[in-house]
């Protein structure tokens, strides 16, 4: 997969290391003799929602930090 943005993570599906693009150049990142995977990771929003489930389902009280 061809990097494309600023901040795109992509991991390597072998050994699990994760490479945060800080420039892009074109190209394809390479890790263990594979392509490495952009990594999706879930909106920031959708992540607080669940925190907020989760504490309202807990029966002990929880800060969000």
């Amino acid at each position: 997969m061809a990097v494309e943005q600023l901040g795109e993570i992509y991991l390597c599906k072998v050994c699990g290391n994760e490479v945060e693009v800080i420039g892009v150049g074109g190209g394809t990142l390479v890790c263990c003799d594979q392509n490495m995977e952009r990594k999706v990771e879930k909106p920031k929003l959708q992540q607080f929602y669940l925190k907020i489930y989760l504490i309202l389902v807990s029966n002990r009280p929880h800060y969000l930090l």
